[in-house]
């Protein structure tokens, strides 16, 4: 089975990711021989950290296809942002300085790993009432779900979408977030599987032993999660979050 990678750090320059566009090519060609057909390219947005706009990664991404097209690398490759979650976030969208996944409706935040600030909610809110959803990068990261997993369900009732790292399925980030993981998947509290791939040499790609361990926990759900609902965001079609459970603590 092939993959579509909704969530990558191979635009090289822009922040801790490829640092430069051979390294970028050397990742896509890892992607590409470990079983993914289509990325997108995911910058970070974090306010005084990683800040390129928009426009400075546009021209860094056309850069990228023009040498994957040279080299007939057999990849699709598309552009979007990571952004920390801010209040100001619905403006940084709508002045252009941040982008929702191939310019959808969709768009990937991630939540500090050890805090869920206050403004969270209200931030998802107006996303909402903009005409975006949200979909929340690698939360089973997050010290507060990992504790109580109740908390991302009330976030998926209010719209949320979820995006898992294939690598809280393989045990990288220790045993707490490979059991949260599992838990998640087995209460359908997972849209998205994708690699968050940084460089060639962190986050190894295994595709077919993250495809056996979905196979495991939510067998029915594998086509979902690597192929049909990454191919909505691309197309900007709905994507319907379906039923879940409400489960005690991990």
């Amino acid at each position: 089975m092939k993959m579509y990678d909704i969530h990558s750090h191979i635009l090289y320059g822009v922040d801790d990711g490829a640092a430069c566009i051979e390294e970028s090519i050397e990742m896509v060609l890892q992607a590409a021989k470990g079983g993914i057909k289509t990325m997108i390219a995911t910058p970070h947005y974090i306010e005084g950290l990683h800040s390129n706009n928009y426009k400075d990664n546009l021209d860094k991404f056309n850069n990228l296809i023009r040498e994957t097209d040279r080299l007939r690398i057999d990849m699709k490759i598309y552009l979007g942002n990571e952004v920390l979650i801010t209040p100001e976030l619905p403006e940084l969208i709508k002045s252009g300085v941040v982008a929702p996944l191939n310019n959808s409706r969709y768009i990937l935040i991630e939540l500090p790993f050890f805090d869920i600030p206050s403004y969270t909610e209200k931030v998802l809110f107006n996303l909402e009432m903009g005409g975006y959803r949200a979909i929340l990068a690698h939360p089973e990261r997050n010290e507060h779900i990992i504790n109580d997993l109740n908390i991302l369900y009330d976030f998926i009732r209010r719209g949320a979408l979820v995006q898992m790292n294939i690598s809280s399925i393989k045990g990288a980030y220790g045993k707490r977030v490979y059991k949260a993981a599992l838990k998640m998947l087995k209460c359908r509290m997972v849209h998205f599987v994708g690699t968050d791939m940084h460089s060639p040499e962190k986050r190894q790609l295994d595709i077919s032993s993250a495809i056996k361990t979905l196979e495991i926990h939510c067998p029915d759900q594998v086509n979902k999660l690597l192929q049909d609902n990454p191919r909505r965001i691309i197309i900007n079609e709905p994507i319907i979050a379906g039923e879940l459970c409400r489960i005690g603590r991990t």
